[in-house]
């Protein structure tokens, strides 16, 4: 979809949008407004968000997403088993950061 950091800055602003509505994905009109603040950003740093990622509006509503109602998704995945591999990335990230 785009560069990492963007991704990753897109799928923050859904998961922060997600604490009020409950649902992860924006409605149409959100993700509009959100990728036209991102173009309006970029194009002041001299680059247009086509030159870098082919992302759509569509890729932030739920029409992307087979599950996004938050409590559906709580209900489906195994919280405990999500929880242990987070830790074992976190341990790895740690041991990686340590100095020899």
């Amino acid at each position: 979809m785009c560069c990492p950091q963007l991704e990753a800055t897109l799928t923050i602003l859904v998961g922060q949008s997600s604490k009020e509505t409950n649902v992860l994905a924006l409605n149409g009109a959100t993700a509009k407004h959100c990728l036209s603040d991102i173009e309006q950003i970029l194009v002041g740093q001299g680059v247009s968000l086509a030159q870098i990622c082919s992302v759509h509006s569509s890729n932030l509503t739920d029409a992307s997403c087979p599950v996004f109602d938050v409590n559906e998704f709580e209900d489906t995945v195994d919280t405990s088993k999500l929880l242990a591999a987070c830790e074992k990335i976190d341990l790895a990230l740690k041991l990686v950061r340590m100095p020899y």
